[in-house]
Formats: C-alpha cells, sequence, structure tokens
C-alpha cells in the first residue's frame, strides 16, 4: 500500500528557512545550471568532439557542481516539497520528453551516428523480409574472417550462406516492424518513456508520487539518457528491460511472490539476447540482492525461507541493496 501525501509531509516537513530569502535566485542558478551542462555535454556527444567525455567532467566541476552547490546551500534543506498533483506533471515530463527525442530523433535517423546502426538498422530490413540472412553478395567468401577488402565492414559478416549483421538479434527484432513502417525514428524514444514508467513505479513505491516525480524529472534532464533515445542502437531496449526486471524483483522482495522473480529472470535472460555484458552484471546484482533480502529477512525474523510466502512486509531487502 503507498503512503498517501499526508505521510510524506509528515516525513519530509518544509523548511521555512530554505534560502531565506535568496530561495528564488538559488533555484535559477541550479536550474540555469543543470541545463547549460545538459545542453553542452549533448553538443559535445553529437557533434564527436575528441575525448569528449573529458569535456563531460571538466563541465560537472566547472559548471554543475558550483551551481548546485549555490542552489543547495542554505540550513538543513529538506527535500523538495510535493508539487500539486504529482501525478499530472510527472505524465506531463513523459509527454515532453517523447515529443522532444522524438523530434531530434526523426531528424538524426537521416544519417548515422554510429557505424553500429548500419549493422542493427539492416539486420532489422532482413528481419523484416521474414528472413534471418541476406543473400550473400557476389565475392563473398567461404570464410567470414577472409572476406576481399572491398566488402569488409567490421559490423556485418560477409559469408557465401548470408548477409547479416554481428550483434545479437534482439534490437533488430524490435526494430524490424517499425523500420518496415517507416517508423524506426519512434522506437526508441518510445522504449525510453517505458524506463521513465518503471523508474516513476520504482520511486513512488519506495517514497510516493513526489519521489516519482522528481526521479523522471532527474532523467528527463540528463544528456546521457537523452543520446540514446535519439539513436538506433540497442540501449534504450537494453535499459528498459533491466528497468522493468528491477521493479519486479522490487515487487518480488515487497510481496514475497516466486511469480516476480520469474518475471525478473525472464526480463535478464531477453537482456542477454539485446546487450550480453549489460545482462550479466544485471543478472549478478539482482541475485546479490535477492540473497541480501533474504539473509535480512532471516537475521531479522530468525526464520530463513521460511516467511518467503508471507506479504505486507517492509521493504527490508529493497532499502538494503539501494
Amino acid at each position: 500500500m503507498i503512503p498517501d501525501d499526508s505521510a510524506h509531509r509528515a516525513l519530509w516537513p518544509r523548511s521555512p528557512d530554505f534560502g531565506g530569502s535568496q530561495q528564488p535566485l538559488r533555484t535559477t542558478v541550479m536550474l540555469v545550471g543543470t541545463l547549460l551542462y545538459g545542453a553542452l555535454v549533448a553538443v559535445a556527444v553529437l557533434r564527436g568532439w575528441p575525448h569528449f567525455e573529458i569535456v563531460a567532467i571538466f563541465l560537472q566541476g566547472s559548471v554543475l557542481l558550483p551551481a548546485l552547490l549555490y542552489g543547495l546551500k542554505g540550513k538543513e534543506p529538506a527535500p523538495p516539497a510535493m508539487p500539486a498533483q504529482a501525478g499530472v506533471w510527472t505524465a506531463a515530463a513523459m509527454g515532453a520528453f517523447l515529443i522532444g527525442s522524438a523530434a531530434l530523433s526523426a531528424i538524426n535517423v537521416q544519417g548515422m551516428s554510429f557505424p553500429d546502426e548500419v549493422a542493427y538498422r539492416f539486420q532489422a530490413q532482413i528481419l523484416g523480409t521474414g528472413k534471418l540472412v541476406a543473400a550473400a553478395p557476389p565475392g563473398a567468401s567461404k570464410q567470414p574472417w577472409a572476406e576481399p577488402l572491398p566488402l569488409r565492414f567490421n559490423h556485418l559478416i560477409f559469408w557465401h550462406n548470408g548477409w547479416f549483421a554481428k550483434y545479437p538479434l534482439g534490437w533488430p527484432l524490435v526494430l524490424a516492424l517499425p523500420e518496415k513502417l517507416g517508423w524506426g525514428w519512434l522506437a526508441n524514444p518510445l522504449l525510453a518513456v517505458g524506463i521513465l514508467i518503471c523508474t516513476a513505479r520504482i520511486a513512488r513505491a519506495l517514497g510516493g508520487p513526489a519521489a516519482a516525480f522528481w526521479a523522471v524529472a532527474l532523467l528527463v534532464l540528463s544528456p546521457c539518457f537523452l543520446a540514446p533515445s535519439m539513436v538506433l542502437m540497442s540501449h534504450a531496449t537494453a535499459g528498459l528491460l533491466v528497468a522493468a526486471s528491477c521493479w519486479a524483483w522490487m515487487e518480488g522482495t515487497r510481496l514475497r511472490k516466486l511469480s516476480y522473480f520469474a518475471l525478473m529472470y525472464l526480463l535478464v535472460g531477453l537482456t542477454f539476447h539485446v546487450r550480453p555484458f549489460t545482462a550479466l552484471l544485471t543478472a549478478a546484482t539482482l541475485t546479490g540482492g535477492c540473497h541480501v533480502d533474504s539473509a535480512t529477512r532471516a537475521g531479522v525474523s530468525g526464520s530463513g525461507f521460511g516467511d518467503w510466502h508471507r506479504p505486507g512486509r517492509a521493504h527490508r531487502g529493497v532499502r538494503t541493496v539501494l
């Protein structure tokens, strides 16, 4: 049962001394600094500046950190007060992100930001025809590693039995139908909104509507979240599967229902067909979380796994791991 607004206001009371008379200025500086940092990092990434990650780290220290320190300076600031109708604001943030990322994606797919996109899109178009591989081009070798130099491309495999991408089929399968309909540019923005929904559900279960709104707002303002949402890469698909598996893990530890853990491992298994290393780390993390949760409950109740099916317990395991 998610607590109502009054409970969260009791836990997070408003602080009249937060920032004093300078609160509007501090809020403005923090907001402008965050937006400026995000815009500059997005430009650095999309324009392919050399060592853009170093540029991002420099901007964190020179723009983002000073703005946050100034904005949060005050007498023991309380967490942000819950906006009126937090659910509406959360949905509005998701809608704004969908519109903005879809518009940028529609422009971006007219070219290619990464060579990987060529392979993903090519494989999706093959799958859209109902085949796993395309016909081999003239000159394809019987050994995939010995293709002629004019045909060589690191992300595609040229073989006398077929022509296909070297990557797992998970993301091309998701992209196949949108690509066939001419809507490939919309796939990742929709998947990113799915990540926002999972994030909101997790945050709401742990901290109420206010936590859900601020968690979504932080993601929407993140250039690291926007960038994979407007290219034809597999990160958004893997991210949605991981976010959904985290939600299933949280519900499983809260309700003590095996079905949620089965769903968690199903989603992790699907992630292996999109980004295998991401799936490996997710499986290790969530499995470790299950063990920590079980050990914590066993230490409290002294019954080991005996209370596995007892619902209504606190999020002890969730808070232990998070």
